[in-house]
């Protein structure tokens, strides 16, 4: 599956705004924000918490400007790669693996931020196994043992899952 033209706008504009705000400063990351550029990232899997770097504030914006400007510089790459209104399959499949070990490293650049949104919307740890546990036994209630057997093979290979689990504190090879 390639991608349509009109999301890698959006996708090189909100990686802009980042790029902007960190070149000035006196501006704040916001999380709207870093939340504007994470939403493109919904497929990468990421461990939670993240580990705080101890960054100081100039040097995490240097390395914000560095990111968010390569972000950009692959996002134009793909734009300019388009045909017609989409870029292709294989094409995608080479941005993919250019930014999201970018994303990668904003993560932990804003760990903290990261971090403050994970904890207020968590599972808690020590109920984890015993929510998905839960989740299956009601899928299973609902749809029969062939939905638990369909998300049990989406554990290991859906990575928008396996990403969105770990947002929740819950680990998907626990299951």
């Amino acid at each position: 599956m390639g991608a349509p033209k009109k999301l890698l706008e959006a996708m090189r504009d909100d990686a802009h705004v980042l790029a902007l705000v960190a070149t000035t400063d006196e501006a704040p990351f916001t999380m709207p924000v870093i939340e504007a550029v994470a939403r493109w990232f919904g497929d990468v899997e990421i461990r939670f918490p993240i580990a705080d770097m101890g960054f100081s504030d100039a040097e995490r914006r240097d390395i914000v400007r560095n990111v968010s400007n390569e972000l950009l510089t692959n996002f134009n790459t793909a734009i300019d790669q388009c045909v017609g209104d989409e870029l292709g399959e294989e094409l995608f499949a080479v941005l993919a693996a250019a930014v999201d070990p970018l994303w990668r490293e904003l993560a932990g650049t804003f760990a903290t931020q990261l971090n403050e949104r994970f904890e207020s919307n968590r599972v808690p740890s020590d109920r984890s196994s015993e929510f998905l546990t839960m989740i299956m036994a009601k899928m299973e209630d609902d749809l029969g043992n062939d939905a638990v057997t369909e998300f049990r093979q989406a554990l290991s290979n859906d990575s928008n899952l396996r990403a969105q689990l770990r947002r929740m504190g819950l680990d998907p090879d626990a299951v």
